[in-house]
């Protein structure tokens, strides 16, 4: 009876360890595979007609805080606190690919002479800087709903002035309560506020004309 006893609790510890070590599979346990997202561009251009401008654009990183400034799809249930989603992750982080989707929006838009990134060989005449600060599910009610708020500068860099600072705040609704959902509806959310910010430089840009 003692080796029978002794027999199970071997086998006990062997099941342990190989759980431990990642062998679910091997014991009829399918572990949890992860899921890479990414912000969809809609390739569009804004329905208003712009004004044209002979100056050249630069377009800075966009900025965030290392809490969005990462891989992890973040998740609220209460206004003061935060999380991430456990198995759903961004390919890029949004800070980085808002800075990537952005340039890509202005050179369609056709309003700048030249639209480049900060740090290249192409100089500027006007700058765009942004920040991301609030990127979230919130799901204190169901299905919930996507946050996002950016902060822009439009800045001359001729004049080293800063021109115009504005707040771009959305909020989308989330149509089923899955991580596809929220993907689907935080790149809606996106390709809503890069037009809003492709208008909002090109109106305010000096040196416009027909």
């Amino acid at each position: 009876m003692k080796k029978k006893i002794l027999g199970v609790n071997l086998l006990l510890v062997v099941i342990t360890a190989m759980v431990a070590a990642g062998c679910g599979p091997l014991l009829g346990v399918k572990k949890a595979e992860e899921s890479y997202y990414v912000l969809t561009d809609n390739e569009r251009i804004p329905d208003e007609r712009l004004p044209a401008s002979r100056a050249r654009l630069l377009v800075s990183d966009t900025k965030a805080n290392p809490f969005i400034n990462s891989q992890r799809i973040i998740f609220s249930e209460d206004p003061s606190r935060r999380g991430y989603y456990q198995l759903a992750k961004w390919v890029e982080s949004p800070a980085k690919r808002f800075t990537l989707l952005l340039i890509q929006r202005f050179i369609r838009a056709g309003v700048f002479a030249s639209v480049s990134s900060v740090g290249g060989a192409t100089l500027g005449d006007l700058q765009v800087n942004t920040e991301v600060t609030e990127f979230y599910h919130n799901i204190r009610t169901m299905p919930g709903k996507i946050v996002i708020s950016v902060n822009a500068e439009l800045v001359d860099l001729i004049h080293r002035v800063s021109i115009k600072s504005q707040l771009f705040e959305l909020e989308v609704p989330v149509k089923d309560y899955s991580a596809e959902g929220a993907v689907s509806a935080f790149s809606q959310g996106v390709n809503v506020l890069l037009d809003r910010i492709v208008v909002w430089a090109a109106k305010n840009a000096p040196e416009t004309g027909q």
